[in-house]
C-alpha cells in the first residue's frame, strides 16, 4: 500500500510541476508556445507527405523512362502548304486520301517507281490529315489550273510533278501515273 501511495504522490508531483511550469506565463506567451507547437507539427506532416510523394514519383519516373521511345520524323510526308517548297528542283507529290482502299495500291506503285534508277524524289500528302482537309474538294471538283497554294483543290488522288517550285504536271488517275512513271 505504501508503494501505491508513493506512486500516486509522484504522479501528483509531476502534474503540479507541469501546471506550475506554464502557470507563471501570461496568455500571450501561452499562445506563442501553442503556435510554435502547431508549426512544428505542420512541418513534420509536410515532410512526411513530401517523403512519401518522392518515393511514389521516383517509381513513376523509372517506369516512364523505360517506356519512352524516341520519335521519328518522316520527311517524305508533307502538308499541302509545303508542297511547292521542297529542297529538290524536280520531284513528285502524291496527294491522296489514306482512308480509301486504293491507298495501299498507290503505295505499291510508289515503291515500284522508287526502285527505278532515274526516279525523282516522291513526297506524300494525305488529304485525311487535318492540315490538308480544306484542300480536299472531292470527286470531280479539283482545280487543275492552280498555280498558288491557295488555289489548290484535290480529288481523292492526284499526282503532281513540281519543277523549281511550280506545278508542271497535274495527273488525277492511276493510269496517268503509270504512264508518267513507265510502270
Amino acid at each position: 500500500m505504501a508503494e501505491k501511495n508513493k506512486r500516486k504522490d509522484k504522479k501528483i508531483e509531476k502534474r503540479i510541476k507541469k501546471e506550475t511550469r506554464f502557470s507563471n506565463l501570461n496568455d500571450e506567451q501561452k499562445e506563442i508556445i501553442r503556435f510554435g507547437i502547431i508549426v512544428v507539427v505542420i512541418i513534420i506532416f509536410v515532410g512526411i507527405v513530401y517523403g512519401i510523394s518522392r518515393l511514389v514519383v521516383k517509381d513513376n519516373e523509372e517506369t516512364m523512362t523505360k517506356d519512352v521511345t524516341p520519335g521519328e520524323v518522316n520527311y517524305e510526308i508533307v502538308s499541302v502548304g509545303t508542297i511547292l517548297n521542297r529542297p529538290q528542283d524536280n520531284y513528285y507529290v502524291v496527294v491522296y486520301d489514306s482512308t480509301k482502299n486504293e491507298a495501299i495500291y498507290y503505295s505499291t506503285l510508289i515503291e515500284k517507281y522508287k526502285d527505278k534508277d532515274d526516279s525523282l524524289k516522291i513526297y506524300l500528302c494525305d488529304l485525311n490529315n487535318k492540315l490538308n482537309l480544306e484542300y480536299y474538294a472531292g470527286e470531280g471538283k479539283s482545280n487543275k489550273n492552280a498555280k498558288k497554294i491557295e488555289d489548290l483543290a484535290f480529288d481523292d488522288f492526284t499526282l503532281l510533278k513540281i519543277s523549281k517550285g511550280k506545278i508542271v504536271k497535274y495527273l488525277e488517275t492511276v493510269e496517268d501515273m503509270k504512264k508518267e512513271w513507265d510502270l
